[in-house]
């Protein structure tokens, strides 16, 4: 069974209506929902309380192209009488005549927020985002694929610098990362064949553990640069076993600051 967005694995919502048509590849989009401080969202409400969407809730798209300050003005609306903000100005751009074309988009709250701008977010589901989708689809593609070829000519050249008695271990231990990369490059595929986009999540080791950096870098899907300077940033040094001509590997303590970390940038790019 393909993963699709959690918002429509909630029982009983209306997201929940799209759960089977996310698995057979109908296109879909998040994003962040623009304007949340200036129309009714964060407002008191009927019952004393700030208007909050509930996730998994249906919303409602309207064209608005009299807005004096954006022609491709796109309001979302809750319930049909709230007027929660509207789709931001870039993607607005790139839909508002697709909807004037008559071409299928609907909407979810996917994170009702909490209650600052730009929290809330939604889900697009239908064939005016499929531009989207399928850019992003091949994004990941020939990321996974580049990332992939890269790895193992780092390999290479590796395991031509190991000496003779290191060597044994070394292939040992790169066996296992080549299974690993390997295994994410045919997700990837798989991903794209089943139409399967999921948001990435990151899985996290245990603080107090020591861990290759590699690993680290592979859990939350960042680039070398980007785990050393998360190291650095959450004050857990990256030591180099063996350096020089010996290395065979950079390895760091994993400290409670190092996986928060990881874990917001996972957040914030996948």
């Amino acid at each position: 069974m393909a993963e699709i967005p959690a918002v429509a694995l909630i029982e009983n919502s209306d997201a929940a209506e799209e759960a089977d048509r996310l698995r057979n590849g109908e296109p879909w989009h998040m994003s962040s929902v623009a304007g949340l401080q200036v129309y009714d969202y964060g407002t008191e409400g009927l019952d004393e309380q700030p208007v909050r969407p509930r996730e998994g809730d249906r919303l409602h798209l309207i064209r608005a192209p009299e807005n004096p300050y954006d022609e491709n003005a796109i309001e979302v609306w809750w319930k049909n009488s709230i007027r929660l903000g509207r789709v931001p100005r870039d993607l607005a751009a790139q839909l508002a005549w697709r909807l004037d074309e008559g071409q299928v988009l609907r909407a979810y709250v996917a994170n009702g927020g909490d209650g600052s701008a730009w929290s809330a977010r939604a889900l697009f589901v239908g064939e005016a985002v499929r531009h989207i989708y399928e850019r992003r689809r091949d994004r990941e593609i020939a990321n996974g694929v580049d990332a992939h070829w890269y790895a193992e000519r780092c390999d290479e050249e590796r395991r031509r610098r190991v000496g003779q008695d290191h060597g044994r271990q070394f292939e040992l231990r790169i066996h296992a990362v080549r299974e690993a990369r390997m295994a994410q490059a045919v997700a990837v595929f798989r991903r794209a064949i089943t139409a399967d986009m999921t948001e990435v999540e990151a899985r996290m080791p245990a603080a107090g553990e020591k861990h290759e950096l590699i690993m680290l870098e592979s859990a939350v899907g960042c680039s070398r640069s980007t785990g050393k300077r998360l190291a650095a940033r959450a004050g857990a040094p990256v030591r180099v076993a063996r350096p020089g001509c010996y290395s065979d590997g950079s390895y760091v303590n994993v400290t409670p600051a190092l996986r928060t970390a990881l874990a917001e940038w996972a957040a914030r790019h996948n």
